[in-house]
């Protein structure tokens, strides 16, 4: 015991041994992050202890985030072999000396030690794992959907239900729940539950408490259910899934049956706590997926998982400074041709296609035009925008869809390729006008993280 411990009667707590997710933090990183411990079952109350050959990079430990040296954590981290323990361990796992909160760990990038925020023995980690695979279990393809601030509920055949069927379990097996313990970072049922309803009431925010209480109390008044006895807007009960029942299946119609709700929920992002990446119930959901991609032996992290984590410093080519007004016909055409078929384009850009190179004020660009027949596409390449709110992408790829109008009625729509989805262009422009402002709301952030695709 210290001096200081002993003159405030505070005891120095003995070591804990590290299991399946402890919580980790780098001085470089941008946020904390987890250990995952390799087991063939995960028992809440024998949690698997990890040992001090647990050091692969994305395996066992995964990303801090952006890395403050300069670039991103899952592409720059270069982990030390083995745990270091102070203290010789007499327990041992798989004839390894397990690991303790006293333990050490390096990054041999920028030579700083890991700082152990908690053991991973209150075992909320590791529920949260559990409580995806049940999900995946009870209402398969419901918990991605949930995930994704693109996912429909309406536009996947019987999705919606599901989601009923999930907050109506959720209810039985707990009893009215307050709306405010869904705020609540730790509560991974619960923040899947808030997911749920900004997925199904399409006028409902379930951002913000005030938003969602918002939301139900207008939806209560839109079924004339308001008054009746056990409605309330608070809290969710058996009242809220025989509303939910009788207003989604009325969505559902309409999204059905007219274009201009089809088109709403088509171009619509949801908010949702379990987009944002960076905290708990992200990383078990992340975790938990990988877990189910081992297959291998390489990373556990499927494309969809690293893309969240890359950051500054990617994204960087060869043409990056080269001025294309300085070159020549031949030799822009060479540039423009090498672009296209080796610049990492998120679409296949055809051979016959209009080509406009540009040298603008402090970046350069190329805009690739083609029609297919029935839509025209462009495919702009640039380099960072000086001045400009940047995405920590350097060098990228944004890309349109036009449908064109005609005069029998049909109205041009220009859409922006975001992921796997297209994304109307009106959503886009408030997406890039709010974070020029620095107003952006989570969606809108990763609106433009997946809209830019890295070059290369």
């Amino acid at each position: 015991m210290g001096f200081f411990d002993w003159l405030f009667g505070k005891e120095k707590k003995p070591p804990e041994p590290l299991v399946l997710g402890a919580k980790l933090r780098c001085p470089y990183g941008s946020q904390d992050s987890y250990l995952y411990v390799d087991s063939e079952d995960i028992k809440i109350n024998n949690l698997p202890k990890a040992c001090v050959d647990d050091t692969k990079a994305l395996f066992n430990i995964l990303p801090f985030g952006d890395c403050y040296a300069g670039g991103s954590c899952e592409t720059l981290m270069n982990l030390n072999n083995k745990w270091e323990n102070p203290v010789p361990q007499g327990e041992k796992v798989n004839g390894k000396e397990i690991i303790t909160t006293e333990s050490l760990l390096a990054c041999r990038v920028v030579g700083a030690e890991f700082k152990i925020i908690s053991s991973g023995q209150d075992g909320i980690f590791a529920k949260q794992i559990l409580f995806c695979e049940e999900m995946d279990q009870k209402y398969p393809g419901l918990r991605e959907v949930l995930e994704n601030p693109y996912g429909s509920l309406y536009l996947n055949k019987g999705m919606y239900n599901k989601a009923i069927k999930f907050i109506e379990d959720q209810t039985l097996k707990k009893g009215d729940i307050d709306l405010y313990t869904l705020f609540d970072e730790k509560n991974v049922e619960g923040n899947y539950l808030r997911s749920a309803f900004g997925h199904l009431l399409p006028y409902c925010d379930t951002s913000t408490m005030e938003g969602f209480v918002n939301g139900m109390q207008t939806g209560g008044v839109r079924q004339g259910i308001s008054n009746d006895e056990g409605w309330n807007e608070l809290k969710i009960n058996t009242k809220t899934i025989e509303f939910l029942k009788k207003d989604c299946k009325e969505t559902a119609h309409n999204i059905d049956t007219k274009p201009f709700y089809r088109w709403q929920e088509e171009n619509k992002v949801f908010s949702s706590a379990l987009a944002d990446g960076v905290n708990t119930i992200a990383y078990a959901a992340i975790m938990y997926s990988g877990i189910k991609n081992v297959s291998n032996g390489q990373s556990k992290y499927s494309k969809s998982v690293t893309q969240k984590v890359e950051a500054k410093g990617a994204g960087k080519t060869k043409y990056d400074n080269i001025k294309f007004d300085s070159l020549s016909g031949d030799d822009l055409v060479k540039v423009t041709t090498d672009i296209r078929n080796n610049g990492g384009s998120p679409v296949n850009i055809p051979e016959k296609t209009k080509v406009i190179a540009q040298s603008k004020n402090g970046y350069q660009q190329i805009k690739y035009k083609w029609n297919d027949g029935n839509y025209n596409y462009e495919a702009r390449w640039h380099t960072e925008t000086p001045g400009a709110v940047q995405y920590d992408r350097g060098t990228t790829w944004v890309v349109t869809k036009t449908t064109p109008g005609n005069a029998n009625g049909v109205q041009k729509v220009v859409e922006v390729k975001v992921g796997d989805s297209w994304v109307n262009e009106s959503v886009w422009n408030q997406a890039v006008k709010a974070n020029q402002s620095g107003t952006a709301t989570e969606a809108q952030k990763q609106i433009l993280q997946n809209g830019h695709y890295q070059a290369k």
